[in-house]
């Protein structure tokens, strides 16, 4: 007879737990599951630990070695709780690893969408609680392969550690990708860009201008609306046998034409935001477009449109799910401040009237 690993009564014949008994193990897992997702948000909303790490990294190029009790206090009460819930939660590693993604990157993507744009160290003060956090043991042994799409492009490499696990893994979720636009906005608004790789990408582009930076690089599909045409209605008309071989055809109509829009794959290839331009190069096609002739930028659920002053419409189809949003308010945000910048004011001529 078997004994149920549950509550350890006989579970029958060739059996190891009862199926009420299994149930209720289920709804308790996915009860502390959330509960560990629910204290994740917590940490990353709370202002406290995320105020308590930007200062650290404001203070880390002048003092080094600096540390905080506070926050020291803060994490180990962070880390109390989620270890009494990892224990609760069972063996399950990878889904606990999730539980706790899923709640940094709502609550991450919640702060970067209501909140102002977030200078670096606000950026960092968001990203770091996962060091900070250092997550227990009980991860040790994990190999995960992360792959998808993060805001330089496909992504998908081994990862062979559980520390480099938990921040690749970061780095392609949709709290990280709303962060670092958010911090791409700050940086547009206050004229500071950052040579640093890991936030902007490294652009395969020679930008045209001395003063140009780069903003934003990622890999993208160029798409754009096409028009074909066709006659309906064509007849030929009748055909009468003249000689061995020899045909005169009579009549025929022509029939009427019919236009037909549809958008189609253009290119695949690197695209890059800058400054000043936004820089595409693929196989077939290779252009920049100053902000100065784009007249209108549209966004899709999966791409956006930038409308050249006399051209058509360029489509660039974004390779990660729930991009398209933040590369607009990006194009959007450099569109607007090059505007201002464009803007030339003129001293208003006076004229004295003689009566």
């Amino acid at each position: 007879m078997g004994v149920c690993k549950y509550c350890g009564t006989s579970a029958g014949m060739f059996r190891d737990e009862h199926p009420a008994c299994a149930q209720k193990a289920r709804e308790e897992n996915a009860s502390t599951l959330v509960s560990i997702t629910e204290v994740m948000k917590h940490a990353v909303l709370d202002r406290k630990i995320s105020s308590e790490i930007e200062k650290l990294d404001r203070a880390a190029s002048t003092e080094a070695g600096m540390t905080s009790p506070t926050l020291t206090a803060l994490m180990s009460e962070l880390q109390s709780k989620l270890n009494s819930l990892i224990k609760k939660a069972g063996e399950d590693k990878r889904a606990i690893f999730d539980a706790i993604l899923a709640g940094w990157s709502e609550a991450a993507r919640r702060r970067a969408i209501t909140e102002p744009p977030l200078d670096l160290a606000q950026r960092e003060g968001i990203v770091r609680i996962i060091f900070a956090l250092d997550l227990p043991d009980s991860f040790s042994g994990i190999a995960l392969t992360t792959g998808g799409v993060n805001i330089n492009g496909p992504y998908c490499r081994p990862i062979p550690t559980n520390a480099m696990g938990v921040l690749s893994a970061i780095s392609v979720s949709e709290g990280a990708m709303a962060v670092d636009f958010s911090n791409l906005i700050w940086m547009v608004r206050n004229n500071k860009y950052s040579d640093d790789p890991g936030i902007i990408g490294t652009t395969t582009f020679i930008l045209k201008d001395k003063d140009e930076h780069a903003i934003w690089n990622a890999r993208l599909e160029l798409m754009q609306e096409v028009t074909t045409s066709e006659y309906v209605g064509v007849y030929g008309g009748p055909s009468v046998r003249i000689a061995s071989g020899l045909w005169w055809r009579l009549g025929g109509a022509r029939g009427h034409k019919e236009v037909h829009l549809s958008i189609q794959p253009m290119d695949q290839g690197d695209f890059t935001i800058t400054t000043h331009a936004v820089y595409f190069g693929g196989k077939r096609c290779n252009f920049r477009i100053p902000f100065s002739t784009i007249v209108k930028i549209n966004s899709y659920s999966d791409s956006v449109g930038i409308c050249k002053d006399g051209g058509k419409e360029y489509i660039f189809l974004t390779l990660a799910n729930g991009l398209a949003p933040y590369v607009y308010n990006l194009l959007e945000e450099i569109t607007h401040r090059h505007g201002q910048r464009e803007v030339a004011v003129y001293p208003i001529q006076k004229f004295k009237l003689e009566i």
